[in-house]
């Protein structure tokens, strides 16, 4: 779907909107199709499709599964379990969830040089792996999700600190210096951990990610229709929303008018719009359902004596 539909549109407007094509759509396709070339100095040489869009995400966790799917069949075994069990036994003590933010703050400060180009590196590879394990680890013990539930509020406060306060006061010692460029040593580490938290408050994500669990877990631990519903239909929101968005984008920016009108059009058509694709002709079709990473619809048979 990403690489045959939902790029396509994406990758037109993107190009046209920044003066690299003046052909029409379907002119452009060879071009499209022209940048897919396998290569292994970053990322992008090894994912499916060849403009991402925002599908890179999803291509990011298929390759993610891939390598650490041994890591994970060894957290399953039995020694794995019980080394889970002997991690859990850190959130019964106050503020124990907080040792995974070690770490992350440790991955931040390793991988940084490697990070150098964005998210197609080997070293954003790693990072976002390590979000991937550590979730795999607190779902797989109930007392992680307890110590999460505690330590909400806190999580936030954190999170508006690290991403509020703390880049406002780095701001004010005017220097980057960043791991791997110029004088490094363990007396810096604490001053490049704060650092790490200003840069796209990727540090600060853990917070943001902790604090939206403990929410999760205190006010949605139940189901309903509508909860079920919308759980089903997240995927191909994810799928659809950006595709959507930029097409409608396409025709409302031009008009003359202010920004907010149009953010209000574009955001009260394209939700919508969205909903409506995936109501009729993806949520109805079990074909169009695989294509969406669906579950297959059960028919309902009928029953008798």
């Amino acid at each position: 779907m990403g690489l045959f539909f939902l790029c396509l549109p994406q990758f037109y407007i993107d190009s046209f909107s920044n003066q690299r094509i003046s052909s029409t759509f379907w002119e452009s396709l060879p071009l499209y199709f022209s940048r897919w070339e396998l290569h292994f100095e970053s990322l992008h040489g090894l994912l499916p499709v060849p403009y991402g869009g925002h599908l890179w995400f999803l291509q990011y966790l298929f390759l993610i599964s891939l390598v650490t799917l041994p890591l994970l069949l060894c957290l399953k075994s039995k020694p794995g379990q019980r080394l889970i069990e002997r991690l859990a036994e850190w959130p019964n003590r106050r503020g124990g969830i907080f040792l995974f933010f070690i770490l992350v703050a440790l991955m931040l400060i390793f991988f940084e040089g490697a990070r150098n180009g964005g998210s197609s590196t080997w070293g954003a590879f790693l990072w976002y792996a390590t979000f991937f394990v550590i979730g795999y680890i607190i779902a797989a013990d109930k007392r992680f999700a307890d110590s999460i539930k505690r330590h909400g509020w806190v999580c936030l406060a954190l999170w508006i600190v690290l991403c509020g306060v703390v880049p406002f006061f780095l701001s004010l010692l005017n220097s980057d210096q960043m791991p791997g460029k110029g004088h490094f040593s363990l007396m810096d580490m604490p001053y490049q951990i704060l650092l790490n938290m200003r840069n796209n408050s990727r540090g600060g994500s853990f917070f943001a990610v902790f604090f939206m669990l403990s929410l999760g877990a205190k006010y949605l631990n139940f189901n309903n229709k509508v909860l079920a519903y919308a759980n089903e239909a997240v995927l191909p929101f994810y799928l659809l929303h950006q595709t959507v968005i930029v097409c409608v984008g396409w025709f409302v920016i031009p008009w003359n008018m202010g920004i907010l009108p149009k953010f209000l059009i574009i955001a009260l058509v394209s939700f919508p719009l969205i909903l409506l694709l995936y109501e009729l002709p993806i949520r109805r079709f079990n074909v169009v359902r695989f294509f969406f990473g669906m579950r297959p619809k059960k028919k309902c048979g009928k029953t008798g004596m």
